[in-house]
């Protein structure tokens, strides 16, 4: 699958558009798509979220304007499914200095989106807690700290 190239320009050129609530490509002729082009683009969309600078970008994807206070649940459900991904990577990362540098990006990332869309921490948490429970054993570990200083970071701004 191609990605989109992240960067500080926000162009996004008409093939990497979504809608904003599916995450589906707007494919308004009668072609017969590939399944996987018809699918949620939810890997796309969280490739883009993962990476630095990616708000100008993302907004464009799913065409909203900067700054909009507009609950998006796509970005608040991809940003739930960073941090989830941040937990595992982080119950096997052993050194600390690995563990920081993993959650200090993330949390760039949480703050941008959290200060410019109209999405809350504690929607993010309760989609995080919905998807873990199904989740078998237990998952948190070392990691639960590491989303504890987080939202501290978030309730500090």
């Amino acid at each position: 699958m191609l990605y989109p190239i992240v960067g500080y320009s926000n162009y996004a050129s008409i093939l990497w558009r979504l809608h904003y609530i599916k995450l589906k490509f707007h494919q308004t002729a009668p072609l017969p798509f590939d399944r996987a082009q018809v699918q949620p683009q939810t890997e796309l969309f969280c490739y883009v979220i993962k990476q630095l600078n990616s708000r100008d970008l993302a907004f464009s994807l799913v065409g909203i304007a900067r700054n909009v206070k507009q609950r998006i649940t796509a970005i608040e459900e991809s940003l739930a499914d960073l941090l989830i991904w941040n937990i595992l990577e982080t119950n096997k990362i052993q050194d600390f200095e690995g563990q920081l540098h993993l959650w200090t990006v993330t949390a760039h990332i949480v703050l941008v989106y959290v200060q410019n869309v109209c999405i809350t921490l504690s929607g993010i948490l309760n989609t995080i807690n919905l998807k873990i429970a199904s989740f078998p054993g237990p998952v948190y570990g070392i990691g639960r700290d590491w989303l504890m200083w987080l939202i501290g970071q978030m309730l500090y701004h």
